[in-house]
Parts: structure tokens; sequence; C-alpha cells
């Protein structure tokens, strides 16, 4: 994941040439002391232009001047825990960041630290940038609630999720596959495929779902993992497809997602002419740091 840090001048001026980055998150600040002063003022619109934006109203002040300015350590940078939780979803997603404030130099350093010492722990890059005077409180919140938020229990099986066609779920699996390989830090040698090391688990890249809601089916690969007392290596080895029933997922089927969809469909006698168009969800069942 990619994090930038932009004045308001510079950002705007992106804007204005097309050249806003595809595949980007922004979390954008604004000065309310500015709109107290120039009723005209207002935040960058990224209308149009960006589909995931987090914007804060947020004062630039350091704890010295909290109390002068009728603010608490608790009651300023309120939106921290929220703001978190629309990292932690644009991480999931496998987005950049971009951190934008009015000069590019405070509350948005601030911000960009916290996320790069959070997921890379290089933060002290941004405080080392002689053009940045990041914002204490923001950075130390943003970090604190990153940390709460990333360990909580409704984030413990962040998924990522790709959306298509089920005539396009093998070229997406496809584009997926050349995403992981792109990224990975770790690999497995796996017959067929690439794996990954995550932590103390071991994952494949094919530990992936095939959702059709029209259909409510779940239909996933079924894999096998084994340690090679030769060469201490996992190797994991494809089983075929398995499909979630009540209880538990079903025997494997040696089929295609495709195919096996299409029999389904003549099975259960459903008046569906064009299975191919069905809209279906891929998703990939743990957060993956690798981004």
């Amino acid at each position: 994941m990619k994090v930038t840090i932009y004045s308001r001048d510079e950002i705007e001026d992106i804007i204005s040439k097309g050249a806003f980055p595809d595949n980007t998150a922004v979390i954008s600040f604004y000065d309310p002391a500015i709109k107290r002063l120039d009723k005209s003022y207002t935040y960058v619109d990224y209308s149009n232009i960006c589909d995931m934006v987090f914007y804060s109203e947020l004062d630039d002040l350091d704890i010295d001047v909290l109390c002068d300015k009728g603010y608490t350590y608790e009651t300023y940078f309120s939106e921290a825990e929220d703001m978190a939780r629309f990292i932690i979803k644009a991480y999931s997603q496998g987005r950049d960041i971009i951190c934008q404030c009015e000069y590019g130099q405070s509350r948005s350093a601030g911000c960009a630290a916290a996320i790069m010492e959070h997921f890379d722990h290089n933060g002290i890059d941004v405080f080392a940038d002689y053009r940045r005077y990041p914002n204490q409180m923001v950075f130390n919140k943003l970090r604190d609630a990153l940390n709460k938020t990333d360990n909580s229990d409704e984030n413990e099986s962040v998924s990522i999720r790709y959306h298509c066609k089920l005539s396009e779920v093998s070229e997406q699996l496809l584009d997926i596959e050349e995403c992981f390989k792109d990224k990975l830090a770790h690999k497995l040698h796996i017959p067929g495929g690439e794996g990954i090391y995550m932590k103390d688990q071991r994952a494949t890249l094919s530990e992936y779902t095939i959702k059709i809601p029209d259909l409510n089916l779940h239909i996933k690969n079924a894999y096998e993992e084994k340690l090679d007392p030769d060469d201490n290596k996992y190797y994991v080895y494809d089983e075929g497809l398995c499909v979630l029933e009540e209880d538990g997922y079903s025997d494997v089927i040696y089929d295609s997602y495709d195919s096996f969809v299409r029999w389904y469909i003549d099975k259960h006698k459903l008046p569906i002419e064009n299975p191919g168009e069905l809209a279906c969800v891929i998703e990939v069942p743990y957060r993956i740091d690798v981004w």
C-alpha cells in the first residue's frame, strides 16, 4: 500500500489535470479556522474523482494548546476510530491512500506517519522529512486507533472481495494470481500456483470462495497441505471443488465452476437462461498483509 501526502493546491492541480491515481482512497483534512474567517471556504471536492473519501474538519493543534481551544485529549480528533476503520477497509481492498490537508505538512503528515508506522513500521520517514511537521496528536491518536481496530474481534477475518460475472471468474482468478505474485513477501512451492506465508498460518492463493448470491451458492477449491519429510517443505494439492451445504462443505466434486452451476440450475429447474451473467463474488477469506 502506497501512502502519499499532498497539500490542497497540489491535489487540486492533479485533479484539474485528470491525473488522479486509480485504486486510491483519500483522507482529506480541512480547516475550521479558515472556515470561520472565509465563509466560502470548504473541503476539496473529490466527487466524480474518487469513490472512497474520508473528510475530517480538524483544527491543527498541538497538545499544549488543547485546553486553550476548549479541547481535551479525548475530545480532540474524536473521529480517529472511524478513520482507522476506513483505513483498514481501504487496506483490505488493496488501495493506496492519499493524505491531504491545507498545506500538506502537519495533519496529513501525522495521518500518513500513523498509517505507515502501523502497516510497515516506517512512520519515522515522515518525521525525518524536513518538509513535514507531523501533528503529534493526529499521529498518536490514529496510531492507537489503528492498533485497536486492527486487533478487534470484528476485524479478525477481514476479506478481500472481487466482483465479476460467472463467465468472468476464470479470468478474474488469473488476475488475482498475478496480483499475489507481485505482492508476495514469502512463497511456498505449490504445484500449479503460488502460496503465501502469513504470521503463524500458511495460506494458499486458492483459498478463495466463489459466492453466487442469486443461487445462494458458496463454492470453493478443496486443497490439502502436506509436509514432505524429505525436503521439509509444504506442498499443497488441489482436490477439486466443494459446495457449502447445511451440514458444512460437501464432498469433493471434480467439475468446473461454470459447469457445476449449469448442472445445479438444471437439477433444480431454475428459470435462468444465461448463467454466465450471474453476479459472483470471489472472496479471499483472510486478511492479507502483503499489499
